[in-house]
């Protein structure tokens, strides 16, 4: 009797182990730029990564720079997605090794001028980023007349009124966002200035999550690639 209750003592401090389940005392937080249209693309991604491992998520929007310091800090326990090398300035972030997404990032003018590299960016062009947004303001570092904005619309009305020469911004979205807002002027759009792939990133106290992580990434997105030839 008295090792029956050893057992029932076991069971109800650790629980039934399975290989799926990961014992989590906490939801994780995870930071995303909260201006950014491209981040939430990943967010369905991310969910169902940490729900085939059992571990209740948030997302939390934040201005760029803070959600890398407060994640850094461990106040939130990692990043929906980055590029590569952040963590080589914010050492307490470990990168999950699979890609999650190819970032494209181009550079919009009103003028005509056609900007197909970061080589094309003259030293007298006044650009506007978004705020926190890695590789825009690693781009910009050290110019002058740099605008940054914490939403594409303010970097809209910039460009229309002449107050920049070019806005640095990934994908489609400062198209799609010039648009809506119905102004004169025909934007133009060179090559990509970046093409990279962007990581999701866990705060170094969730470094045993690090593996297990990636191979569920890595899961879904062959699951995913399946289902693409299954459909053709």
């Amino acid at each position: 009797m008295k090792n029956f209750f050893r057992i029932l003592v076991v069971f109800a401090c650790f629980g039934l182990y399975s290989p799926n389940t990961i014992a989590v005392a906490e939801t994780l937080e995870f930071g995303s730029i909260a201006s950014s249209s491209l981040q939430p693309k990943t967010f369905p991604l991310i969910q169902k990564v940490y729900g085939k491992l059992n571990i209740p998520i948030k997302i939390l929007p934040l201005p760029g720079r803070r959600s890398l310091e407060m994640s850094d800090a461990g106040q939130l326990d990692g990043e929906v997605f980055r590029i590569a090398h952040i963590e080589q300035q914010y050492k307490n972030l470990i990168r999950v090794p699979t890609p999650i997404l190819v970032l494209r990032g181009f550079a919009y003018t009103l003028d005509g001028t056609v900007v197909n590299s970061e080589g094309d960016l003259a030293p007298s062009m006044r650009i506007g980023i978004q705020r926190g947004v890695v590789w825009s303001e690693a781009m910009v570092e050290g110019r002058k007349g740099v605008v940054r904005a914490d939403e594409l619309i303010h970097l809209v009305h910039r460009l229309h009124e002449g107050a920049i020469d070019v806005v640095l911004s990934a994908d489609t979205y400062f198209e799609i966002e010039y648009q809506k807002q119905e102004l004169a002027g025909s934007l133009t759009r060179g090559k990509p200035v970046i093409e990279t792939p962007v990581y999701h990133y866990l705060h170094k106290k969730h470094e045993n999550l690090v593996s297990k992580v990636d191979a569920t990434i890595k899961d879904i997105l062959s699951e995913s690639d399946q289902q693409t030839i299954n459909s053709q």
